[in-house]
């Protein structure tokens, strides 16, 4: 394994702090190590390689962020706990929402960068304006 240094990723959006995100870096060179973290309340992931070992590879990386809500939908036809259809109910997926441009998750769209090495123990960025939009129709339309 090379030698990792030790990097925590500010993420905004429009400025503010992005919590919730999942963050993959992608080395713009070939690279079999994954590396990546989760967004904290803050907008603060502490980058780790393999899920496990924590810091980065030295190198420039193209930064993937995705983040997505999930909205559970009512169902005013479900059946009771005794009732016999339960056992056979099948309640409506939720709807799912991303909460960032999609051209973020992906290597080849992404807009963001990074250079991880010595020295860069902190870097910021934004993922741009926040948008929300439907990315499964469970009501057939």
């Amino acid at each position: 394994m090379p030698p990792l240094h030790p990097l925590v990723l500010k993420l905004t959006q429009d400025g503010a702090p992005l919590s919730g995100a999942s963050v993959s870096l992608f080395n713009e060179s070939e690279s079999s190590w994954t590396v990546g973290g989760t967004t904290d309340a803050s907008g603060n992931a502490v980058l780790m390689t393999h899920g496990k070992y924590p810091g980065v590879p030295a190198g420039k990386y193209n930064v993937c962020v995705f983040k997505v809500e999930t909205v559970p939908k009512a169902d005013p036809a479900k059946p009771k706990e005794n009732d016999p259809a339960l056992s056979e109910y099948n309640p409506p997926r939720p709807d799912e929402y991303d909460l960032v441009d999609g051209k973020l998750k992906s290597p080849a769209t992404t807009t963001l960068t990074l250079e991880a090495g010595p020295g860069k123990k902190n870097v910021t960025l934004d993922a741009g304006k926040p948008i929300r939009i439907l990315i499964n129709n469970t009501d057939g339309a």
